[in-house]
């Protein structure tokens, strides 16, 4: 007989306070310390706003066009951004103050991601990816891409970058001229989550299908059946759970031996006729946020599937994040507005 799952226990979280940025909300990036939150939006300016109060503490320039991508220096107060003026900039976020800033020849920049140690910064545009050192000197540039690179993102477990392109993704090693891995397939992806130990890759292809990479192998297993193309991932705390979008419900894939091959998702509850647009993982433990166009955010125990409404932003909800645990959440909107929840 099997053992029943312990529930976690979900937090009590309230609204702390309420945030208008003015334009649709792109992404949220709290910083690891704490204390700030920096928001991407389709607007110019980069809103830097006190994490506790959603006072506005900066109001940076930004990128002409819009931001894409925003990514905190993981042990400095410093953060990248870029956007579609083809620049990725450097902030130093107690100051306000551009560090610097390279133009990467491009059109528009789509996403920027900091290497675990944060020595390296990368940054994909169009069909290449830059490899920019903190100071802002280029380290390389890995041009050899056969489309537009839609994703990046960095291995915790080893010094490899994975890229996500049209026909599958790609596994660079900073040092090696040559790829550590081309792995092909038919279809686009379009988003990369890699799960905390390494084991896994996870990417949301264009074809409505979720691919789960074994890293010892590359071996593939691909999900289908999503109603609608998945555009979020996320990993929880111990890499076992993955959740999705892409219908009404959430869906969670238990990633435990022997893999999500063959066992039905964990279905997290969603508004019937509304789609869930976001899911995001707490930092501490299995307890998954959900939100979409109803504009309910919701949190979930995965272990014992249990919800609670935490608040509603009015209109789609297009960014969920957490803070350093699961004692604060934030929410962003189509609309400009930001929430942030908190226990008592």
């Amino acid at each position: 007989m099997k053992r029943k799952k312990s529930a976690v226990g979900l937090p009590a979280l309230t609204r702390r306070w309420r945030a208008d940025v003015g334009e649709y909300v792109r992404k949220l990036a709290p910083a690891p310390s704490g204390g700030l939150l920096a928001v991407a939006t389709a607007a110019d300016e980069i809103p830097l706003l006190d994490a506790a109060t959603g006072a506005t503490v900066h109001l940076l320039p930004g990128h002409a066009g819009g931001v894409t991508s925003l990514a905190w220096h993981p042990k400095r107060p410093f953060f990248a951004s870029t956007g579609h003026d083809g620049h990725v900039r450097y902030w130093d976020a107690k100051t306000g103050q551009q560090l610097w800033a390279s133009d990467t020849g491009n059109a528009w920049v789509e996403q920027v991601a900091f290497r675990p140690d944060g020595n390296l910064l990368a940054v994909a545009s169009g069909r290449q990816v830059r490899l920019v050192q903190p100071d802002g000197d280029l380290a390389r540039v890995i041009t050899d891409h056969p489309s537009t690179v839609a994703d990046i993102a960095w291995r915790p477990d080893r010094d490899e970058l994975i890229v996500a392109r049209y026909g599958g993704i790609t596994v660079w090693s900073p040092g090696q001229e040559q790829p550590v891995k081309l792995l092909n397939y038919r279809g686009s992806v379009l988003r990369i989550a890699i799960s905390p130990t390494g084991r896994f890759v996870a990417t949301a292809d264009q074809n409505s299908t979720v691919h789960f990479w074994r890293t010892k192998t590359w071996q593939d297993a691909e999900m289908s059946g999503y109603p609608h193309i998945v555009s979020s991932l996320s990993w929880d705390s111990t890499g076992r759970y993955l959740a999705t979008d892409g219908g009404e419900d959430g869906m969670v894939w238990d990633c435990s031996d022997p893999g999500p091959e063959g066992r039905m998702p964990i279905f997290l509850k969603g508004d019937i006729d509304r789609l869930t647009r976001c899911v995001a993982f707490a930092p501490d433990g299995p307890v998954c946020a959900t939100a979409g166009e109803s504009g309910t955010v919701t949190i979930n125990d995965v272990t014992n599937p249990t919800r609670i409404d935490v608040g509603n932003l009015g209109g789609s909800v297009t960014a969920l994040a957490w803070g350093r645990d699961r004692l604060q959440l934030f929410a962003g909107a189509a609309s400009g507005q930001v929430e942030a929840y908190a226990e008592h």
